[in-house]
């Protein structure tokens, strides 16, 4: 019998070696082989800063001081020295007892936690992870309690030990633990629960917390006040067994009485400085992984694309800033800041209306130091709470105070044009009206920008051409111009096709009084990325203008200050140069000017937009500029602008040394003549129309106004009266003609509207299709969003649940789509696994 009985134990025995072995040839040896491949390329990237999370990024200003910062978690790193050492101590005692003199593995057991797997198939319900491992498993494995995970722990760990000292493996561990309550790291816990730093606490918080990352669901003592102290009280008797506390310690500590603080450190919003500085910081990162920004385009095909591609760019860096671990050092002064914000807020405040919880009517407004080229201050809307940051967001028509930038400066530049320059200044049916609806019938190109008369700003760009001055802005880095502005001549008087921002005017006036250089600067100085310097910001400078042609502009709005529309923009004891505007609808109004030492641009409007009455550049926005460079400027001497050795006075006036009087009329005859070549071409070309149907009566109007349009741009009054003696006799006659193709032209306007509403109706078809395609879309795109975010997750918390909530709610709007069933079993997989997540840790209290 005895003999039966060893012979079925050897059988057995031998049929168990013979399962292990096969176990290990199927299912562990090609694991270690694949894991070993692994582990080599997890080494290979690992770093001091792989076992820490990303604190908020925080902006300072010039001094060094913080002025902000963005709130990504306010996550705490703690030296080693800074930790209490009763938190190391207990996770030594609770963890890994043999943590001071393993090489990463604890063997022994390691063995009773593969007997455990084997017999549970795979699964492992047993803890054997030593700190190390579980320090590999929180940095860069996941959470999941498998087989697999195991064998990449038990390669990495080893070589970690290589790597660092125990002390750094225990601090990168209580760093990278998850304590619950968004929590991450000792030091997050120890401030949130008990309103204290890491190393203040007692060795009751201490073994609680210890405790508590264990199963931060099952033990959090907000929520689960009475588990937690069991936990505790456990903790402390392993610590006590240890012999890392004396009974005394053990007694006193678990007498304690713990109170919750639930504190949160108070991040405040973000203010204006922030949300700029954030912003610029994207560019500058941008701009130093070799981005190259376009501010003009040559068709709709090539606007779309860039943009495409700055969106794609600018996503990826503004994403990265706002994850955290960046510092930005920045030139903003907060006196300036101050100072500006109190002056919108101060001269607006009689508007009290709020819509949707804002004022109704708004003001924005950015300064610049004249000497470093540096924004000081920028003032995006009213008050201190408002997210949306008009000085850099705002995309607004300016009115008349593009025209030095686009329309006079770039006319002084061409050599044909001075202050005292004499245009044209007439009412046309073609052209714009003056705001007075007066007209002198002529005047020099500074009374024009003293009284903004827009027929003159009108004539001169049509004169140098829609895309010489547009040329202009490009160098100025204008960054919301469309490719439908190449022609477009309401642009010499602010009608662009979206608008410009007013941080964009403040660099442009900036450069006009740092006589023609447009100075790269914004208010980066430096950024920092966990104390590694990332960039360095350099000064880059461009001429843009000739010096002469920016003291020119500069004399002339001087004179718009002292006598005209921007009286209300004086300081006094100053010299102010700059220049209103007033959009023809009232819905914008602007005041943009300089000093020796400051630039400020200054807009005022409402968000939707809506006109507003009295509205005009000489009266808010010149007021705003005026009080906030009367506070920046106290106790500055007076100075005047510096005129350049180009310039020179002649008959009262300035005139630039760079184009001397031949060249001067040689460049006045070349534009004569191409003048009369495209006038004798539009003149050939009406003396060839006739009207045989009726759409060609109805075209005649359309073609004469085009050909008179070429005629008043010669300058040659005897050449323009020429041609107007040509078309007048047979404009005549096709009158007559007209008359006679009445009914058929009636017939065709009929026509030509019944065309204009079915395609007005297939467009609105189109359109309606192309939103629900695009809903669609979007929705199924949020609904994925989610499940990628379940998906990474691996920890089962309120945050977790708030995502599930969400999804399901995106899922319903599903519920019509071809896709829906996909996504409802992709959804429901993702929420089983991620609330799994908190019964697989509670299995066991020890990983």
């Amino acid at each position: 019998m005895m003999m039966r009985k060893r012979k079925i134990i050897g059988i057995i025995g031998l049929v168990l070696i013979l399962v292990i072995v096969l176990f290990y040839v199927v299912r562990i040896r090609p694991m270690v082989t694949e894991y070993k491949k692994i582990a080599y390329d997890k080494l290979a990237n690992i770093d001091e800063d792989t076992f820490a999370k990303l604190e908020n990024t925080k902006v300072y200003g010039k001094n060094g001081k913080l002025i902000g910062e963005v709130n990504s978690g306010s996550y705490q790193y703690k030296k080693i020295s800074e930790i209490s050492k009763y938190v190391q101590d207990g996770y030594i005692a609770v963890e890994d007892k043999n943590f001071k003199s393993h090489h990463g593995i604890d063997y022994l057991a390691t063995v009773r936690a593969g007997i455990k797997l084997v017999l549970n198939r795979g699964k492992a319900t047993q803890g054997g992870s030593t700190i190390t491992q579980q320090l590999v498993k929180n940095s860069f494995l996941s959470q999941e309690k498998t087989f697999t995970r195991k064998i990449a722990e038990f390669f990495l760990a080893p070589e970690i030990e290589k790597m660092y000292t125990k002390p750094q493996i225990m601090e990168y561990y209580c760093n990278s633990n998850y304590y619950g309550n968004r929590c991450y790291g000792i030091g997050n816990a120890a401030s949130y629960y008990f309103h204290k730093n890491a190393d203040q606490l007692t060795l009751s918080e201490a073994a609680l917390l210890v405790g508590l990352s264990n199963n931060p669901s099952r033990y959090d003592p907000v929520t689960n006040y009475n588990s937690s102290i069991r936990k505790r009280d456990r903790v402390l008797k392993h610590m006590l067994d240890a012999k890392v506390i004396s009974k005394t310690q053990y007694q006193q500590a678990k007498n304690e009485k713990i109170e919750i603080a639930e504190y949160r450190k108070n991040v405040k919003p973000e203010g204006y400085q922030t949300s700029f500085a954030i912003y610029q910081a994207t560019l500058e990162l941008m701009k130093k992984n070799g981005f190259e920004f376009q501010y003009t385009f040559q068709d709709k095909e090539d606007e779309k694309q860039y943009k495409e591609r700055y969106q794609e760019e600018y996503q990826k860096y503004f994403q990265k800033l706002r994850n955290g671990g960046y510092k930005l050092y920045t030139s903003f002064d907060q006196e300036c800041q101050k100072a500006l914000q109190s002056s919108v807020d101060h001269n607006l405040r009689s508007f009290t209306k709020k819509k949707k919880g804002k004022y109704e009517l708004q003001g924005a407004a950015v300064s610049i130091d004249n000497e470093t080229g540096n924004i000081v201050a920028v003032v995006g809307g009213r008050g201190q709470n408002d997210q949306y940051n008009r000085g850099y967001l705002a995309i607004r028509q300016p009115g008349s105070s593009i025209k030095p930038l686009l329309d006079y400066t770039p006319a002084f530049d061409s050599g044909v044009y001075y202050p005292s320059k004499v245009i044209s200044d007439r009412k046309t049916s073609f052209g714009p009206s003056n705001a007075d609806h007066s007209y002198s019938g002529s005047r020099t190109i500074r009374n024009a920008i003293i009284h903004s008369t827009n027929t003159v700003a009108w004539n001169v760009l049509q004169k140098i051409g829609v895309k010489n001055g547009l040329k202009y802005l490009t160098n100025l880095q204008f960054s919301n111009l469309s490719y439908l502005d190449n022609k477009n001549a309401s642009a010499a008087l602010g009608g662009f096709t979206h608008g410009v921002r007013v941080v964009d005017m403040a660099k442009g006036f900036a450069t006009l009084e740092n006589g023609g250089v447009y100075q790269d600067n914004s208010c980066i100085d430096k950024i920092m990325f966990k104390e590694h310097e990332v960039l360095k910001h350099k000064n880059t400078r461009k001429n843009v203008y000739s010096s002469a042609s920016a003291y020119m502009i500069t004399d002339c709005m001087k004179d718009a200050v002292k006598n005209g529309t921007g009286k209300n923009a004086q300081v006094k004891g100053q010299i102010i140069a700059g220049k209103t505007g007033t959009t023809n609808d009232y819905k914008d109004a602007w005041f943009c000017g300089y000093s020796r030492y400051y630039t400020t641009s200054v807009w005022v409007g409402c968000d939707d937009p809506n006109p507003m009455d009295n509205l005009t550049g000489s009266s808010y926005p010149s007021k705003i500029f005026s009080d906030y460079m009367t506070k920046v400027h106290k106790g500055k001497m007076k100075k005047d602008f510096k005129m350049p050795d180009t310039v020179y006075r002649k008959d009262g006036d300035l005139f630039s040394k760079d184009i001397d009087d031949t060249l001067h009329e040689t460049v006045l005859e070349n534009i004569l003549k191409e003048q009369i070549k495209k006038a004798e071409n539009a003149v050939e070309d009406f003396e060839a129309f006739t009207i045989t149907d009726g759409e060609s009566a109805y075209l005649l109007d359309d073609k004469y106004q085009k050909v008179c349009t070429a005629i008043e741009k010669v300058d040659d009054s005897t050449q323009k009266a020429k041609f107007r003696q040509r078309i007048e006799d047979h404009y005549d006659n096709l009158l007559e003609e007209q008359k006679k193709w009445k009914d058929a032209m009636e017939t065709y306007v009929t026509q030509k509207e019944q065309q204009r509403i079915a395609e007005n109706e297939k467009a609105e078809k189109e359109a309606v299709q192309k939103r629900q395609v695009y809903e669609q879309q979007q929705n199924i795109k949020l609904v994925k969003s989610y499940i990628s975010r379940l998906d990474v997750m691996d920890t089962y918390d309120d945050t977790a649940e708030d995502i599930i909530t969400k999804l399901q709610e995106a899922l319903k709007k599903c519920e019509d789509y071809d896709t829906y069933d996909e996504l409802n079993q992709k959804a429901e997989q993702a929420i089983e696994r991620v609330r799994n997540l908190n019964s697989d840790t509670t299995t066991t209290e020890s990983n």
